[in-house]
């Protein structure tokens, strides 16, 4: 009987699949060409999608686009932190860290991608979140301008060609480190840095050096596009230590703590 309980929730959980998956191909075939999109986050907040293999990602899994790198991060997360969220896409860890904070905390959002940009920007009006800042940057190594990959699924654009990434386009972009926007902006501290800037990491925590070493964010959390081994060693150099959990996908994700609170 048992087994046949389980055999049944299963069959059932593809077919919801099956049909989140249909729903989202003819939310982008309807011929009304300017209908915005919309997904839910787990909390039931509704926010505006791009055809992209992350807002894909919350339709599907209920939620978030990738629920062990949320559950990760969330632990982390406290009220009146400041927040560094590099590679904000739509919002979706803008608006969770943004709701996480609080007014006492501020959350800075860099998204680069003129074509994500302005779906962040209303996400962030459409949800009141009056302690984001959003900046139409890329975080990298150097200030500058710098050529931009366009995937064709914007989840994969970046300044470093992630691997698997169907580029449609390039152009230029400016860009800034972390030490060069937190000095800019007389930020006092920094708790809490993710990363998910499609290649371009390992320039980045290289551009965040001094923030990294005086201001001892209370947490680091990034994706790694082939680049674990270098996070990892940055990371150690700058007296911080990994602590992903048992479950988690080693080589895609780390995410480390000050060495000195590696303990508590």
């Amino acid at each position: 009987m048992r087994c046949d309980r389980v055999a049944e929730q299963e069959r059932q959980y593809v077919m919801s699949w099956l049909f989140r998956r249909l729903k989202w191909e003819l939310m982008w075939r309807v011929p009304a060409t300017r209908r915005r999109r919309y997904v839910r986050l787990e909390d039931g907040t509704r926010i505006e999608a791009v055809y992209s293999s992350a807002c894909l990602g919350i339709l599907l899994n209920g939620g978030a686009s990738d629920w062990d790198a949320w559950l990760a991060v969330r632990q982390h997360v406290r009220p009146g932190m400041i927040v560094i969220d590099a590679g904000a896409h739509v919002g979706e860890y803008t608006v969770r860290f943004s709701k996480a904070v609080g007014a006492a905390g501020s959350v800075h959002a860099f998204e680069p991608d003129p074509r994500v940009y302005p779906v962040l920007t209303r996400n962030v009006a459409k949800c009141s979140l009056g302690n984001v800042v959003a900046n139409n940057l890329a975080i990298g190594g150097t200030e500058g301008v710098q050529g931009f990959v366009l995937g064709k699924d914007p989840t994969g654009s970046g300044l470093g060609r992630s691997e698997g990434t169907v580029a449609t386009g390039k152009l230029d972009v400016r860009v800034t480190t972390i030490d060069a926007y937190v000095r800019s902006q007389k930020i006092a501290r920094v708790d809490l840095v993710k990363l998910d800037i499609e290649g371009a990491e390992v320039e980045a925590l290289n551009g965040a050096r001094r923030v990294l070493e005086e201001m001892r964010p209370k947490c680091i959390f990034v994706e790694c596009h082939g680049s674990y081994d270098e996070v990892v060693d940055i990371l150690k150099d700058c007296r911080y230590v990994p602590v992903s959990p048992p479950s988690y996908r080693r080589y895609t994700h780390v995410l480390a703590v000050p060495e000195e609170r590696a303990y508590d």
